[in-house]
């Protein structure tokens, strides 16, 4: 079970490979997103990095605030 996730989103310039995947110029604007999954007792079990053209990403989020 997921105890909690966190997440960095950083931006950084395309290198040559990651700009011919993205389709995106070299050196483009693109969003690195390190996301760390721990268990229940804080222990990493899954590590994941995505990137994202910085002109076709969204990012929304969701707060509760508990009184």
């Amino acid at each position: 079970h997921i105890g909690k996730v966190t997440q960095n989103i950083q931006p950084i310039a395309a290198d040559e490979r990651m700009a011919a995947i993205l389709e995106v110029e070299e050196a483009s604007p693109v969003l690195r997103i390190l996301r760390c999954y721990f268990d229940q007792k804080g222990r990493i079990f899954e590590i994941s990095v995505s990137h994202h053209p910085g002109d076709r990403f969204a990012y929304a989020m969701h707060i509760d605030v508990e009184a």
